[in-house]
């Protein structure tokens, strides 16, 4: 069974380097109610895949974001840069 699922696994990494290569664009999600997917961790596992397939981390958080956004018909938005205090690694005023 391991040895399917490495196989397999090294497969689909192929394919997504040569679809990468044609210039197709991806998307990322997992496709939970899955057994052993876990959503949030799953799809940090796929991140780690896409890069480890060829993506730039940038084209990986691009296929999990932007990328779906677009598909759905949803307007891009411009990032923007919070003030320090509200970014997601500051600990708050209680740190």
């Amino acid at each position: 069974m391991a040895e399917h699922m490495s196989w397999r696994l090294g497969l689909l990494a192929k394919l997504t380097g040569a679809l990468r290569q044609a210039g197709a664009r991806m998307m990322a999600g997992t496709d939970a109610p899955i057994p052993g997917v876990v959503p949030g961790f799953s799809l940090h596992d796929e991140l780690k895949l896409l890069v480890a397939a060829g993506l730039t981390p940038y084209e990986a958080l691009r296929a999990a974001t932007a990328n779906v956004a677009e598909f759905l018909g949803q307007p891009a938005k411009k990032c923007r840069s919070d003030p320090p205090s509200r970014r997601a690694t500051d600990r708050g005023p209680e740190a």
